[in-house]
């Protein structure tokens, strides 16, 4: 299966921010965690999939939308252990 980068998306569309949708029934801790999260397509500090087996991917959020945005935070509380168990670091 490809998974496109964040890069990817933003190079095809002209949307700036992509959101990580979390496809598994039962995803692992760090996934569901990023399930939502907006990032700036063009500075995402990774890409699915995480590990083997993720099937997570990034969905376009569209400019125009408004409301309550769930940006990324590294140091929302436990994030940093999820990302640092996956050997990720941002």
């Amino acid at each position: 299966m490809a998974f496109p980068s964040a890069k990817q998306i933003r190079a095809n569309t002209t949307c700036r921010r992509v959101a990580w949708s979390s496809c598994l029934d039962h995803p692992s801790p760090l996934c569901d965690a990023l399930d939502g999260k907006v990032f700036l397509a063009k500075t995402a500090p990774f890409d699915p999939p995480l590990f083997d087996g993720c099937e997570c991917t990034w969905m376009e959020v569209g400019d125009d939308e408004v409301g309550d945005v769930d940006w990324f935070d590294p140091d929302e509380p436990g994030m940093r252990a999820l990302l640092a168990e996956r050997g990720i670091r941002v």
